[in-house]
């Protein structure tokens, strides 16, 4: 009910502000050219919607932490609810910092970087919430975890924006992301608990986030850039 309440709001600014990623355009017209999109819409909603949904399947998997913590690695409530606060500070943190580096030094970087490392560290990470019974090392596995993927998130979504032509661009990054979350997000979870139950190993999340980050990284080796401050850097 509250969340109704951004309507009003989401309304005025969309009637309001101008279009920055227009205004990018007409800097130059070289510049015009390489930011439209390149590779039709089809390959965009096609690459978008794997990398959204890879990311909301890690996303999905780190918020279970907090059950996961006490359910099955049987620490207390409090410690539990520890990694909740924990996984959201590191989440405002790093997408701060992967939006702002993304600016700098591109979209493709902060999403391939941040991707590859969450390959190399999922399973560690909860082997290490496994079988290092500390409590350092359990916020230590979660931070280091949302921090790699809330570096790659806010690239993921403002790529998506970028490179989708202005006349779709609202409607079909609503349309990616509602579908990756409904689909993905609605079920992740209750597979996790499926997976620790039927296979009786509590590594099992740290199986299916793995192979989510490798899908979401190898979509994102098929994309072009698309920041405006890289693109026109790159002009003769």
């Amino acid at each position: 009910m509250l969340g109704v309440l951004i309507v009003p709001f989401g309304t005025m600014l969309r009637s309001r502000l101008s279009e920055s990623l227009e205004q990018a355009r007409d800097a130059s017209k070289k510049a015009a050219t390489m930011l439209q999109p390149q590779a039709g819409f089809l390959r965009i909603v096609t690459l978008g919607f794997v990398m959204l949904a890879a990311s909301t399947v890690a996303g999905y998997i780190e918020l279970y932490l907090t059950t996961y913590t006490i359910v099955t690695l049987h620490r207390s409530s409090t410690i539990g609810f520890g990694t909740a606060v924990a996984s959201n500070v590191a989440t405002i943190v790093f997408s701060i910092v992967g939006g702002a580096l993304s600016d700098r030094i591109g979209r493709r970087p902060m999403m391939i970087v941040p991707s590859l490392l969450l390959c190399v560290i999922f399973i560690p990470a909860f082997w290490m919430m496994i079988h290092v019974h500390s409590v350092v090392a359990l916020y230590g596995g979660v931070v280091a975890l949302v921090g790699a993927s809330g570096l790659v998130g806010t690239a993921i979504t403002t790529h998506i924006s970028e490179s989708l032509p202005p006349e779709r661009r609202a409607g079909s990054i609503g349309l990616l992301y509602a579908l990756a979350v409904t689909i993905f997000g609605s079920c992740t979870q209750f597979v996790v608990a499926w997976l620790i139950s039927a296979t009786g190993s509590p590594l099992a999340p740290a199986i299916l986030g793995e192979l989510s980050a490798l899908a979401g990284l190898i979509a994102m080796l098929f994309t072009r850039e698309s920041a405006p401050a890289r693109l026109e850097r790159a002009l003769p």
